[in-house]
């Protein structure tokens, strides 16, 4: 035991003396003690039996021990030792591969488990897109994120801490975007003309994210929201959901009541019934009910409201520059509003069903089928209608910018279609 406790003193002080270059260094101090049990030393430093049952999160909270007992252990299955702990949730585990894939430990496939290295791999996968006007953001499962378009407002100028990753949503507005990361705290990019800040970390913990034409909005645990930029709303709690448009934002309750607040504040309530669900247009507002029926109001003087499907079993909106898109529980969709701008050219019949997922650009509209395969419909003049390839990977995401749209694929990978003529989509990754 003394012989173990002086090693361990010994070990420990390389560990706070030689932080910054213990991983580099680590080979020779092993080889200076050579006579060290490292599987005994690290039970005693950490106060926990290690042998065969290892707890890999608390190891792989310190990675140089993990290295260590990586190095003793060639043939460990991180992965399975991973998934084994009862407590473990997708995002430990996540955090945990991180740590591994950005050590210096040797990723080949010779010494680690086959499905430990297709989940680091996977690190590198999008899981969530979004489309500014010209722009887009694409979120990795590791947390990292990646911008590309248009860049005349800044809308892809990027603090440098914003690349050390841990963020968990994004969302854009027309020039800018916003990120949540895991501690709650909000960061903010692009557009400035309207105070936004490039960097921030708020004093209360956020949840989630949205963004209106020149504006972030963020929710709280309790449901407070905080705007930033150019719109403005309400400053009470028990929100559920907000969005903007150019001239006006509405809010939705926890009680299905709604707020509208226009650019100067003057603030109206709707609690002529329970909503579930709203979206915004340029001058006007759709929502859904519990029952499943369609609401408008606002403008008209664009067709905006004509055709608008009157009956019920609606389960999602979204709304376009002047147009308006719903989809039914059976898995049809209905556009209506203007169609000047060939906004309503070849949308899908009535009795094709089978759409998940619907989006919405100035002039055109993209679904989701649950086939994978994406249908587009509306104006042609920018390019915004051309197909998306089918292939054995299918389509699980779509988002739609002012006159582009993107794809995500269930391999992470990312297909965009639309005008090139404002860089939409300059440096496209894919």
């Amino acid at each position: 035991m003394d012989k173990l406790i002086k090693d361990s003193r010994i070990i420990q002080d390389l560990f706070e003396n030689n932080n910054e270059n213990f991983q580099m260094n680590y080979e020779d101090i092993i080889k200076q003690f050579p006579t060290v049990d490292f599987n005994l030393l690290l039970e005693y430093y950490n106060g926990y039996p290690i042998g065969d049952n290892i707890d890999i999160l608390k190891l792989a909270g310190d990675i140089n021990l993990l290295m260590a007992y990586y190095n003793r252990r060639k043939d460990i299955d991180l992965l399975k030792l991973a998934e084994d702990m009862s407590y473990l949730d997708c995002g430990e585990l996540v955090d945990v591969l991180i740590k591994i894939k950005n050590s210096s430990l040797i990723l080949n496939e010779n010494s680690l488990n086959k499905d430990l290295m297709r989940e680091i791999k996977e690190l590198d996968k999008i899981i969530k897109i979004a489309c500014g006007a010209f722009h887009s953001v694409a979120l990795k499962k590791d947390g990292t994120f990646i911008v590309w378009g248009n860049d005349s407002y800044d809308q892809r100028n990027m603090p440098p801490l914003m690349k050390n990753g841990g963020y968990i949503d994004i969302a854009c507005g027309n020039d800018h975007s916003a990120l949540l990361h895991k501690n709650g705290t909000v960061t903010i990019f692009g557009k400035n003309n309207y105070n936004f800040e490039r960097h921030t970390s708020p004093d209360k913990k956020y949840v989630k994210i949205v963004c209106g034409p020149n504006s972030v909005i963020m929710f709280n645990d309790v449901g407070e929201i905080k705007f930033w930029g150019h719109e403005r709303g309400p400053i009470d709690n028990g929100y559920i959901d907000i969005v903007s448009g150019d001239y006006h934002s509405i809010a939705l309750k926890n009680d299905g009541t709604i707020k509208m607040f226009t650019k100067t504040l003057t603030e109206s309530v709707i609690t002529d019934d329970c909503y579930v669900k709203i979206a915004v247009s340029l001058t006007y507002s759709v929502a859904l009910n519990k029952e499943s029926y369609i609401k408008t109001w606002g403008g008209s003087d664009h067709g905006q409201q004509n055709d608008k499907p009157t009956s019920n079993g609606f389960i999602d909106i979204a709304c376009g520059y002047n147009h308006s898109v719903a989809l039914h529980k059976d898995g049809h969709v209905t556009t209506w509003g203007n169609k000047s701008m060939g906004e309503r050219d070849n949308s899908p019949s009535p009795t094709e069903i089978g759409f998940i997922a619907i989006a919405c650009g100035n002039f055109h509209s993209v679904a989701l089928h649950e086939d994978g395969r994406v249908v587009t419909w509306g104006n042609t003049k920018l390019g915004q209608i051309l197909d998306f390839p089918h292939s054995d990977k299918k389509y699980i995401a779509i988002a739609c910018g002012n006159n582009h749209s993107l794809a995500l694929r269930e391999d992470g990978t990312i297909v965009q279609r639309g005008e090139y003529g404002m860089n939409q989509l300059k440096d496209f990754p894919y």
